[in-house]
């Protein structure tokens, strides 16, 4: 049996009550805590936790949400493909800081790391962003970060360089976004709805393509 098919049968019966769920209402923003392999996140994701990432020393001191974005909004995105020749590949906190450049992973990892740094209940999210496309939903996967601050919740967009967009209430932001997965600062990981309706369009895409 292949390890797809394995990590599925693993992640059967979560997915089973989310889906019940998904299908009364569409909400790919339902979820529940999952002890989820870290393979789940990306296959550039190469750390044995999530612990690693907060970890090891950082150059860049912040101390306010806003010194947070204002450092964001001066990095630079590129791909991993044209920085390290790979599909994919996660930097740890330090290596962004001293380049300065990533992709969304990069930003929103760092990010992560150093609001709870600063206190706050946060989630480091990994989904989909934009309209899915059913004939390839393999497209559009992205990170960002969900953060609390005075009971309410926001979505912060890492790779954004406008202060308008790199912050927005999550219930202005949530219908952009589909997470499928994330990990709060508590090291508690969560599978959401939207993996749900992300296997159901992967299943439609493969049933079209061997009929």
């Amino acid at each position: 049996m292949s390890w797809f098919r394995l990590e599925r049968l693993r992640l059967a019966l979560p997915a089973l009550q989310l889906a019940w769920r998904y299908l009364d209402d569409g909400d790919p923003w339902r979820s529940l805590p999952h002890d989820l392999p870290m393979t789940m996140y990306g296959e550039g994701n190469l750390a044995e936790d999530f612990q690693c990432y907060l970890q090891g020393p950082s150059r860049v001191d912040v101390r306010s949400l806003r010194g947070i974005c204002a450092w964001l909004r001066r990095c630079k995105y590129q791909s991993d493909s044209r920085l390290f020749g790979r599909r994919d590949y996660w930097q740890y906190p330090a290596g962004f800081e001293e380049l300065r450049r990533g992709d969304c992973e990069d930003h929103a990892l760092w990010a992560w790391r150093k609001l709870i740094e600063l206190g706050y209940s946060t989630e480091l999210m990994v989904g989909r962003w934009g309209a899915i496309d059913a004939a390839d939903p393999s497209e559009g996967w992205h990170a960002w970060v969900i953060f609390t601050q005075n009971d309410d919740r926001f979505l912060l967009e890492a790779t954004a360089k406008s202060p308008p967009d790199i912050v927005r209430p999550l219930h202005e932001a949530a219908a952009e976004y589909a997470p499928h997965v994330s990990v709060d600062h508590r090291l508690q990981r969560h599978l959401y709805a939207g993996y749900i309706g992300w296997l159901q369009l992967e299943r439609q895409r493969r049933s079209a393509t061997e009929g």
